[in-house]
């Protein structure tokens, strides 16, 4: 049943103000994102004594309830959310418009869609009713009522994790706000004995800046130029150019090194297009192909990766010149905490241009940004080993994730580029 509620909001008090400005859950409020909800349900029942299975819940009645949230929802909550690029922040007519698309495709879908959809609407009402209503409307208005638990962890949800593109080319209103819903994970998933998430650094956005750089393209190219920065001098010495192939609809991400460089035409493609992600390079030379599994479980780069990836705050305004081409860039800036791991994005083009993944020691530069015309997926040479066959490397580390193509070439080069 969907309680009634009287329209209007208690200002928040000093304790919600101050548990918004937090970001950090202690230890008892994090798990992995499969444990979710058997750590965070025992809260929601101590907190709404009638809540109830998600299960039990349709995704109309779960809507009816949010909608009725949304009226009761803290402005000022939400205000200090945005202010911080906080992912608790909700965009309600973006949320309740990609609703009506995720209905249209869950209504002519599986009953498997339609549990994906159900889980991320109870993901949702828990979200908002925590983080969103004023402890005193929660009182008031939800304590006493059914309200819905976060869902157990689907089959579906585990595959969704690892590999979005089957969903997301079926059903992507439903994709989107199924991982839109799962932001609680920015803070919440992690080891209780780990120290939690990082807090990005004070939003210092100017005027006309976006919250978030523009999502990337269902397919592009790129070429990428990885420098590595003297630290005594500053100067940037270039290291390598690589054609970035980026094909999200077929979950594949190719890596295609210049023929001059040190790693001589080598190609890289990351491929999570079937439920087990594989990274294969290879390359030829005298007529003869080499071609080598290196890992499995690596995550592609996502279309929003600053955004998802957590601990990024806005910046400013900066202006960039490309070592290489001169090319001059007028720049919205993103950065971490320590004001070294930095995203640039062209302020008119919208398309990346800048970015330091190691403190500030190796840069990777952007150009010739194209959005092109899906192309199907890239097939691999006859010579490289199935999608079953183990993989060279086995612990995803570090020292390993740096090798790339220096397998092929029996030699010392190891790449720097991380995205």
């Amino acid at each position: 049943a969907i309680l009634p509620l009287s329209n209007g909001q208690t200002p928040a008090s000093v304790s919600d103000l101050r548990r918004a400005r937090t970001r950090r859950p202690r230890s008892e409020f994090r798990g992995t994102f499969a444990e979710l909800s058997s750590t965070l349900n025992p809260h929601m029942v101590a907190i709404f004594p009638f809540a109830t299975p998600c299960e039990n819940w349709t995704v109309a009645e779960l809507q009816a309830l949010q909608r009725k949230i949304l009226k009761l929802r803290s402005h000022e909550l939400n205000d200090i959310y945005g202010s911080a690029a906080d992912p608790r922040h909700v965009d309600e007519i973006a949320v309740t418009s990609l609703w009506e698309a995720a209905n249209a495709e869950a209504a002519g879908g599986s009953l498997m869609l339609q549990r994906l959809q159900r889980n991320a609407h109870c993901r949702e009402s828990v979200m908002w009713l925590v983080h969103h209503v004023s402890q005193k409307d929660r009182n008031h208005h939800f304590k006493n009522h059914p309200v819905p638990l976060l869902g157990q962890h689907l089959a579906e949800e585990a595959q969704l994790e690892k590999s979005p593109y089957w969903l997301c080319k079926s059903a992507p209103a439903l994709c989107s706000h199924a991982q839109s819903s799962s932001s609680c994970g920015a803070c919440h998933v992690g080891s209780r004995d780990s120290p939690p998430p990082a807090n990005p650094p004070d939003d210092e956005a100017v005027a006309g800046q976006p919250l978030w750089p523009t999502k990337l393209p269902d397919s592009l190219k790129m070429v990428l130029r990885v420098y590595i920065r003297n630290q005594t001098s500053g100067t940037m010495i270039f290291k390598d150019e690589v054609v970035k192939d980026y094909r999200y609809a077929q979950g594949q991400q190719i890596y295609t090194h210049s023929a001059t460089g040190s790693s001589k035409g080598c190609t890289i493609i990351m491929e999570n297009a079937t439920g087990t992600s594989n990274t294969w390079a290879w390359v030829r030379q005298n007529r003869t192909t080499k071609c080598l599994k290196l890992w499995q479980d690596l995550t592609l780069i996502p279309q929003e990766f600053v955004r998802t990836s957590g601990g990024f705050a806005r910046s400013g305004q900066r202006r960039f010149v490309e070592p290489s081409t001169g090319e001059v860039h007028d720049s919205w800036v993103w950065c971490r905490a320590n004001k070294e791991v930095c995203y640039y994005e062209d302020v008119r083009s919208h398309a990346p241009v800048y970015y330091s993944p190691a403190s500030n020691i190796i840069v990777e530069t952007y150009s010739n940004f194209t959005p092109t015309v899906d192309k199907g997926p890239v097939q691999l040479p006859d010579e490289c080993p199935d999608r079953n066959a183990p993989p060279m490397y086995t612990d995803n580390a570090q020292w390993e994730l740096v090798q790339l193509c220096k397998p092929l070439f029996g030699n010392t080069v190891t790449d720097n580029f991380v995205v």
